[in-house]
């Protein structure tokens, strides 16, 4: 039996474990429901929506009758304080109006009609379209229209139109769009061609990445600026090793912290032509700028002496997390109980996901590590549902996936191991 704080970090991490429980009758539903209304992803941008897993979670725990009027609550609430769960209420609403609950069907039609959310004009779109399609459309279509009127376009009107087509066909929206006779449909239509057509244009126009025609001194000269040359990483990964060369004297002579934290970025996604050990010391700079960007510098190298260095500062007593990086390339077998002694489950998330990430990439890189212990330590105290099935896939592949995990992967809210194991079975 599950403690309630076992079953929301479950909830949290979307583990399948939370559906193991509700087919079992052991997950709370004040807990489950405090889920619905709540958006628990790490990465919202990397992530998908959850409100599909979660429906699956009501229907095992028998919870969609009982979840029915606080959900329609949270739905005809929606406003711009109390918008972090918008898009998975509209998921749910989705799921419940396909089961034959029109007040869903209403508050999905209600949403789109009056957007609540001025910052978030798509919500409740996408789950409309699939819902009703062509009379989706037309709705959404009158509504942007509407906003048009008074407003630029944005990026999203297009873009719903491209949903709108995933439904419906393409020939068909525009065979709809043709039809469109009230104002507001009609700008509607218009800005889509508008809009699509310096689309087309902007394809065809030669484009010219001007970090490949700087010269080493404009490279130090930007570095210099007080604002942050980002531009250099990309100018770092084409240069030739004659100019790199000539960017690594400027840093060996270079004590302004400013300077080297810009340059140091040169060399952030390019190995140094011939490896100089002074880029160790730059890691125990005392500017914390100039000390990470030598880190993400060094991690690019590969040289007995980087990984003895690594090895003493995750060691020592200063326990530096920015070392592990530095083993990606400098990995031996025998370094995984070093790593294993060194992670700490840090509270902070951010600070965790980082240091595991670190520790994920060592054991992708190198094929000869033993993955099992940290893979498991990786699935248990990643915030991140991305580096968990990362970690699931590491198993697999040295076939060490415990049973009991390869259960819990197949119910996981991020769904990569599901699909993985459905085309392996097809394959078969």
């Amino acid at each position: 039996m599950p403690t309630l704080e076992q079953q929301r970090d479950a909830l949290r991490k979307g583990l399948g474990r939370a559906r193991l429980w509700a087919e079992r009758g052991c997950l709370d539903q004040d807990v489950l429901l405090e889920a619905c209304l709540r958006d628990l992803r790490y990465d919202r941008q990397c992530e998908g929506c959850r409100g599909e897993w979660l429906w699956g979670l009501l229907t095992a725990a028998g919870a969609i009758d009982k979840f029915k009027l606080p959900l329609l609550q949270a739905l005809r609430s929606l406003s711009p304080e109390n918008d972090q769960a918008a898009n998975q209420l509209c998921e749910l609403a989705l799921h419940y109006a396909k089961s034959g609950r029109q007040e869903f069907r209403d508050v999905l039609y209600s949403i789109v009609a009056t957007t609540p959310l001025p910052d978030y004009r798509s919500i409740g779109e996408r789950q409309l379209l699939a819902l009703d399609g062509e009379a989706a459309f037309r709705l959404i279509a009158f509504t942007r229209g509407r906003y048009l009127e008074t407003h630029a376009a944005d990026w999203d009107d297009v873009h719903v139109v491209k949903e709108a087509m995933k439904f419906c066909g393409e020939e068909r929206i525009h065979q709809i769009m043709a039809t469109f006779s009230d104002p507001d449909r009609l700008h509607f239509a218009e800005m889509y061609h508008r809009e699509k057509k310096a689309e087309e244009e902007q394809k065809v126009r030669p484009r010219l990445d001007d970090t490949q025609v700087k010269s080493v001194a404009d490279v130090v000269a930007a570095a210099r600026e007080k604002t942050r040359g980002y531009w250099l990483v990309n100018w770092g990964r084409s240069a030739s090793d004659d100019d790199l060369n000539q960017v690594w004297e400027v840093i060996r002579t270079t004590s302004e912290p400013t300077v080297l934290d810009n340059l140091l970025r040169v060399f952030r996604r390019r190995a140094m032509p011939q490896f100089d050990e002074w880029l160790i010391e730059l890691c125990k700079h005392n500017d914390a700028d100039v000390m990470r960007g030598a880190f993400i510098a060094l991690a690019q190298n590969s040289d007995p002496r980087i990984r003895l260095f690594a090895i003493e500062q995750i060691k020592g007593p200063d326990r530096e997390p920015e070392a592990i990086k530095l083993l990606e390339r400098n990995f031996k077998a025998g370094d995984e109980q070093p790593l294993c002694d060194f992670v700490e489950i840090h509270d902070d998330a951010e600070e965790r996901h980082r240091l595991l990430m670190d520790v994920q990439k060592i054991l992708q890189e190198n094929e000869d590590s033993r993955v099992e212990e940290l893979a498991q330590i990786i699935y248990f105290n990643t915030p991140c549902a991305i580096c968990r099935d990362a970690a699931i896939e590491l198993l697999e592949e040295d076939g060490t996936l415990p049973g009991w995990m390869a259960e819990e992967a197949m119910h996981d809210s991020y769904d990569r191991y599901r699909k993985r194991r459905c085309e392996q079975t097809k394959a078969e």
